[in-house]
């Protein structure tokens, strides 16, 4: 599985420390197996151990995400912006 993430995300991971533990492992196989109508254990079960170590990374990604956004400081724009190629 290739990571959705750039490198920018995994280098805020490193800087500041951000990792996925096995409890958002289990969280993130609750999801899935929400959506397939299955059981928690039985996604853990399918998915090999190199496949779950991805999956942490991009969920460690996904927290330096949020960490960001947390961070961030939002104003309103002052003008628009146009992006239509002329």
């Amino acid at each position: 599985m290739n990571s959705m993430f750039s490198s920018p995300d995994r280098t805020i991971v490193a800087a500041e420390n951000i990792e996925a533990n096995e409890e958002d492992l289990k969280k993130e196989f609750e999801k899935m197996a929400q959506m397939y109508q299955m059981e928690a254990s039985q996604i853990e079960g399918m998915i090999p151990e190199e496949q779950k170590e991805n999956m942490k990374k991009d969920i460690a990604v996904q927290k330096a995400v949020e960490f960001v956004l947390d961070q961030a400081n939002v104003t309103e724009a002052t003008e628009e912006l146009d992006f239509e190629e002329k």
